[in-house]
Protein backbone atom coordinates (compact mmCIF):
# COMPACT_ATOMS: atom_id res chain seq x y z
CA UNK A 1 0.00 0.00 0.00
CA UNK A 2 1.30 3.61 -0.81
CA UNK A 3 1.11 6.26 0.82
CA UNK A 4 1.34 10.37 -0.53
CA UNK A 5 0.39 13.34 1.51
CA UNK A 6 -2.79 14.29 2.63
CA UNK A 7 -3.70 17.72 4.93
CA UNK A 8 -6.29 18.12 6.93
CA UNK A 9 -6.86 20.85 9.49
CA UNK A 10 -7.41 20.57 12.81
CA UNK A 11 -9.29 22.93 15.47
CA UNK A 12 -8.20 21.17 18.78
CA UNK A 13 -10.24 22.13 22.03
CA UNK A 14 -9.79 20.54 25.97
CA UNK A 15 -11.09 20.50 29.16
CA UNK A 16 -14.88 19.88 30.99
CA UNK A 17 -16.37 23.00 29.76
CA UNK A 18 -16.52 21.12 26.03
CA UNK A 19 -17.84 17.95 27.58
CA UNK A 20 -20.03 18.94 30.63
CA UNK A 21 -23.59 20.42 30.04
CA UNK A 22 -23.18 20.20 26.18
CA UNK A 23 -24.40 16.33 25.92
CA UNK A 24 -26.07 15.82 22.60
CA UNK A 25 -27.81 12.47 21.27
CA UNK A 26 -24.68 10.95 20.40
CA UNK A 27 -21.83 13.27 21.81
CA UNK A 28 -21.42 16.36 22.74
CA UNK A 29 -22.44 19.83 20.72
CA UNK A 30 -19.47 21.81 19.91
CA UNK A 31 -21.05 25.58 18.75
CA UNK A 32 -19.10 28.29 17.26
CA UNK A 33 -19.52 31.57 15.76
CA UNK A 34 -20.34 32.67 11.96
CA UNK A 35 -16.52 33.77 11.48
CA UNK A 36 -15.37 30.61 12.45
CA UNK A 37 -17.92 28.76 10.47
CA UNK A 38 -16.95 30.75 7.41
CA UNK A 39 -13.10 30.39 7.65
CA UNK A 40 -13.63 26.59 8.08
CA UNK A 41 -16.12 25.53 5.59
CA UNK A 42 -13.92 27.75 3.17
CA UNK A 43 -10.68 26.44 3.72
CA UNK A 44 -8.31 25.17 1.50
CA UNK A 45 -7.93 21.61 3.61
CA UNK A 46 -11.09 19.84 5.18
CA UNK A 47 -11.77 20.63 8.69
CA UNK A 48 -12.41 18.62 11.83
CA UNK A 49 -12.66 19.20 15.65
CA UNK A 50 -11.35 17.62 18.08
CA UNK A 51 -12.28 17.16 21.38
CA UNK A 52 -10.19 15.90 23.91
CA UNK A 53 -11.20 14.72 27.58
CA UNK A 54 -8.24 15.24 29.88
CA UNK A 55 -8.75 12.86 32.37
CA UNK A 56 -8.97 9.77 29.82
CA UNK A 57 -6.78 11.08 27.60
CA UNK A 58 -9.11 10.63 24.35
CA UNK A 59 -10.13 12.59 21.70
CA UNK A 60 -13.19 12.49 19.52
CA UNK A 61 -13.75 14.47 16.42
CA UNK A 62 -15.79 15.53 13.67
CA UNK A 63 -15.78 16.73 10.33
CA UNK A 64 -17.09 20.55 9.87
CA UNK A 65 -18.98 20.12 6.43
CA UNK A 66 -21.93 21.82 5.43
CA UNK A 67 -23.70 18.24 6.24
CA UNK A 68 -22.99 18.35 9.74
CA UNK A 69 -23.01 22.20 10.73
CA UNK A 70 -26.25 23.16 11.74
CA UNK A 71 -28.37 26.29 13.02
CA UNK A 72 -28.62 27.48 16.53
CA UNK A 73 -29.86 30.71 15.45
CA UNK A 74 -26.91 32.55 17.39
CA UNK A 75 -24.81 30.59 15.88
CA UNK A 76 -23.58 27.24 14.39
CA UNK A 77 -22.58 23.82 15.96
CA UNK A 78 -21.63 20.15 15.23
CA UNK A 79 -21.93 17.04 16.88
CA UNK A 80 -18.91 15.77 17.72
CA UNK A 81 -19.82 11.16 18.46
CA UNK A 82 -18.24 9.47 21.33
CA UNK A 83 -18.39 6.84 18.80
CA UNK A 84 -15.62 8.83 16.43
CA UNK A 85 -12.71 8.19 18.49
CA UNK A 86 -9.35 9.98 17.12
CA UNK A 87 -7.46 6.62 16.96
CA UNK A 88 -6.54 4.24 14.84
CA UNK A 89 -10.05 3.25 14.22
CA UNK A 90 -10.71 6.88 12.21
CA UNK A 91 -7.81 6.57 10.30
CA UNK A 92 -9.76 5.32 6.50
CA UNK A 93 -12.16 8.09 7.69
CA UNK A 94 -9.65 10.68 7.59
CA UNK A 95 -8.11 9.52 4.62
CA UNK A 96 -11.27 9.12 2.96
CA UNK A 97 -12.12 13.23 4.09
CA UNK A 98 -8.39 14.12 3.12
CA UNK A 99 -8.24 12.85 -0.63
CA UNK A 100 -12.24 13.89 -1.41
CA UNK A 101 -12.15 17.27 -3.51
CA UNK A 102 -13.40 20.15 -1.88
CA UNK A 103 -16.69 21.20 -2.68
CA UNK A 104 -16.48 24.94 -4.28
CA UNK A 105 -18.72 28.16 -3.72
CA UNK A 106 -20.73 28.98 -1.30
CA UNK A 107 -22.01 26.18 1.42
CA UNK A 108 -23.96 28.28 3.10
CA UNK A 109 -25.64 30.35 0.41
CA UNK A 110 -26.77 26.54 -1.54
CA UNK A 111 -28.30 25.92 2.73
CA UNK A 112 -29.94 29.14 2.40
CA UNK A 113 -31.88 28.37 -1.26
CA UNK A 114 -32.66 24.50 0.21
CA UNK A 115 -34.04 26.17 3.64
CA UNK A 116 -36.59 28.87 1.98
CA UNK A 117 -37.88 25.63 -0.21
CA UNK A 118 -38.86 24.30 3.67
CA UNK A 119 -40.36 27.60 4.62
CA UNK A 120 -44.25 28.61 3.96
CA UNK A 121 -43.91 31.21 0.95
CA UNK A 122 -45.64 33.76 3.50
CA UNK A 123 -41.86 33.88 4.91
CA UNK A 124 -39.77 32.93 1.67
CA UNK A 125 -40.98 35.25 -0.49
CA UNK A 126 -39.46 38.28 1.62
CA UNK A 127 -36.49 36.11 2.58
CA UNK A 128 -36.00 35.93 -1.06
CA UNK A 129 -36.27 39.82 -1.79
CA UNK A 130 -34.42 41.15 1.14
CA UNK A 131 -31.52 38.23 -0.01
CA UNK A 132 -31.95 39.83 -3.45
CA UNK A 133 -31.29 43.38 -2.11
CA UNK A 134 -28.03 43.07 -1.26
CA UNK A 135 -25.05 42.87 -3.35
CA UNK A 136 -23.50 38.82 -3.53
CA UNK A 137 -20.31 40.28 -2.55
CA UNK A 138 -21.76 41.84 0.88
CA UNK A 139 -21.07 38.62 2.82
CA UNK A 140 -21.72 40.55 6.07
CA UNK A 141 -25.31 41.79 5.45
CA UNK A 142 -26.06 38.46 3.30
CA UNK A 143 -25.56 36.06 7.02
CA UNK A 144 -27.71 36.91 8.89
CA UNK A 145 -30.53 37.01 6.00
CA UNK A 146 -29.14 33.57 5.33
CA UNK A 147 -28.86 33.00 9.15
CA UNK A 148 -32.91 34.06 9.92
CA UNK A 149 -33.61 31.27 7.08
CA UNK A 150 -31.94 28.40 8.54
CA UNK A 151 -33.30 29.40 11.99
CA UNK A 152 -37.11 29.34 10.78
CA UNK A 153 -36.51 25.68 8.96
CA UNK A 154 -34.24 23.93 11.50
CA UNK A 155 -36.55 25.07 14.24
CA UNK A 156 -40.26 24.01 12.01
CA UNK A 157 -40.84 21.25 15.16
CA UNK A 158 -41.38 24.26 17.61
CA UNK A 159 -42.77 27.16 15.78
CA UNK A 160 -43.79 28.98 18.77
CA UNK A 161 -40.16 28.27 20.11
CA UNK A 162 -38.85 30.14 17.24
CA UNK A 163 -40.98 32.73 17.33
CA UNK A 164 -40.54 33.54 20.85
CA UNK A 165 -36.99 33.44 19.92
CA UNK A 166 -36.83 36.21 17.55
CA UNK A 167 -39.86 38.29 18.78
CA UNK A 168 -38.55 38.06 22.63
CA UNK A 169 -34.72 37.61 22.30
CA UNK A 170 -34.11 38.94 19.32
CA UNK A 171 -30.69 37.43 18.93
CA UNK A 172 -27.48 40.07 18.42
CA UNK A 173 -26.52 38.70 15.20
CA UNK A 174 -29.93 40.25 13.46
CA UNK A 175 -30.43 43.34 14.82
CA UNK A 176 -26.28 44.01 15.30
CA UNK A 177 -27.58 47.00 17.85
CA UNK A 178 -24.70 48.53 19.56
CA UNK A 179 -24.88 49.44 23.43
CA UNK A 180 -24.67 53.39 22.74
CA UNK A 181 -26.84 53.22 19.63
CA UNK A 182 -30.39 51.28 20.04
CA UNK A 183 -31.24 51.38 16.49
CA UNK A 184 -32.04 48.19 14.45
CA UNK A 185 -28.49 47.68 12.50
CA UNK A 186 -29.52 44.18 10.57
CA UNK A 187 -31.38 43.31 7.25
CA UNK A 188 -34.40 45.22 6.52
CA UNK A 189 -36.49 45.31 9.63
CA UNK A 190 -39.49 45.42 7.73
CA UNK A 191 -38.80 42.30 5.40
CA UNK A 192 -37.81 40.97 8.67
CA UNK A 193 -41.25 40.91 10.77
CA UNK A 194 -43.33 39.94 7.25
CA UNK A 195 -41.09 36.84 6.90
CA UNK A 196 -41.62 36.04 10.86
CA UNK A 197 -45.13 37.01 10.59
CA UNK A 198 -46.01 34.55 7.67
CA UNK A 199 -44.56 32.10 9.10
CA UNK A 200 -46.43 32.01 12.32
CA UNK A 201 -49.36 32.05 10.16
CA UNK A 202 -48.27 29.22 8.95
CA UNK A 203 -48.44 27.55 11.89
CA UNK A 204 -51.49 28.82 13.39
CA UNK A 205 -49.58 31.56 16.01
CA UNK A 206 -52.51 34.47 15.87
CA UNK A 207 -50.59 36.16 19.38
CA UNK A 208 -46.99 35.79 17.25
CA UNK A 209 -48.24 36.79 13.82
CA UNK A 210 -49.96 40.09 15.03
CA UNK A 211 -46.81 40.95 17.32
CA UNK A 212 -44.23 40.56 13.67
CA UNK A 213 -46.74 42.38 12.22
CA UNK A 214 -47.25 44.94 14.27
CA UNK A 215 -43.28 45.08 13.97
CA UNK A 216 -43.12 45.73 10.35
CA UNK A 217 -46.01 48.25 10.57
CA UNK A 218 -44.29 50.07 13.02
CA UNK A 219 -40.72 49.35 11.10
CA UNK A 220 -42.14 51.13 7.89
CA UNK A 221 -43.59 48.42 5.44
CA UNK A 222 -45.90 50.32 3.45
CA UNK A 223 -48.79 50.46 2.85
CA UNK A 224 -49.23 51.26 6.97
CA UNK A 225 -52.79 51.14 7.34
CA UNK A 226 -52.00 47.35 5.45
CA UNK A 227 -49.41 45.90 8.32
CA UNK A 228 -51.33 47.58 10.96
CA UNK A 229 -54.84 45.79 10.03
CA UNK A 230 -52.96 42.83 9.15
CA UNK A 231 -51.68 42.39 12.79
CA UNK A 232 -55.58 43.34 13.96
CA UNK A 233 -57.23 40.66 12.19
CA UNK A 234 -54.67 37.93 14.02
CA UNK A 235 -55.74 40.00 17.39
CA UNK A 236 -59.33 39.34 16.95
CA UNK A 237 -58.56 35.41 17.68
CA UNK A 238 -56.65 35.93 20.65
CA UNK A 239 -57.64 39.91 22.22
CA UNK A 240 -60.90 41.39 21.24
CA UNK A 241 -60.72 44.77 22.37
CA UNK A 242 -57.35 45.25 21.56
CA UNK A 243 -58.25 44.15 18.20
CA UNK A 244 -60.87 47.28 18.00
CA UNK A 245 -58.22 49.80 18.91
CA UNK A 246 -55.74 48.12 16.57
CA UNK A 247 -57.79 48.32 13.70
CA UNK A 248 -59.53 51.63 14.07
CA UNK A 249 -55.97 52.99 14.73
CA UNK A 250 -54.93 51.16 11.05
CA UNK A 251 -58.25 52.54 9.76
CA UNK A 252 -56.93 56.45 9.53
CA UNK A 253 -53.21 55.08 8.02
CA UNK A 254 -53.13 54.53 3.84
CA UNK A 255 -54.22 51.38 2.45
CA UNK A 256 -55.78 49.76 5.30
CA UNK A 257 -59.33 50.99 4.88
CA UNK A 258 -61.11 47.09 3.47
CA UNK A 259 -59.50 45.13 5.88
CA UNK A 260 -60.33 47.26 9.02
CA UNK A 261 -63.58 47.08 8.02
CA UNK A 262 -63.88 43.35 7.78
CA UNK A 263 -61.78 43.04 10.84
CA UNK A 264 -64.63 45.50 12.66
CA UNK A 265 -67.37 43.32 11.39
CA UNK A 266 -65.96 40.36 12.30
CA UNK A 267 -65.83 41.61 15.56
CA UNK A 268 -69.11 43.44 15.49
CA UNK A 269 -70.70 40.03 14.71
CA UNK A 270 -69.62 37.38 16.97
CA UNK A 271 -71.62 35.49 19.04
CA UNK A 272 -74.45 36.57 16.24
CA UNK A 273 -75.76 33.43 14.34
CA UNK A 274 -75.88 33.56 10.25
CA UNK A 275 -72.53 35.13 8.15
CA UNK A 276 -70.71 38.14 8.86
CA UNK A 277 -72.25 40.57 7.14
CA UNK A 278 -70.49 42.65 4.28
CA UNK A 279 -68.55 45.76 4.90
CA UNK A 280 -70.76 48.89 3.30
CA UNK A 281 -67.21 49.40 1.99
CA UNK A 282 -67.35 46.44 0.11
CA UNK A 283 -70.53 46.45 -1.42
CA UNK A 284 -69.88 48.78 -4.55
CA UNK A 285 -67.12 46.28 -5.63
CA UNK A 286 -68.93 43.16 -4.84
CA UNK A 287 -72.38 44.45 -6.53
CA UNK A 288 -69.98 44.75 -9.90
CA UNK A 289 -68.68 41.37 -9.12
Amino acid sequence: MGFWPCHIAVQVKSGPSFFDKRQSPNGWWFPFGDGHGQYWLHHDFPVIVVLVDLESGIGYWQAVTADTVMSTGEGWKVEVPSAQRLDGSALAALFELAEAPRVQGDSILAEFYTNLDHLPPEAARPLRRLHASVPRTDLSARRPIERLAATLASKRSDPDGCCGLLLEKTPNWLHRREDDKPEWRGPDEREVWVAVGGYANEYGLPARAAEAYRRAAAAGSQPEGYWRAVGGLFEVEIAQEQAKETLEAAGSRVGGRILVDIGLAILAHRGQPGPVPVPSSLLPQTAAD
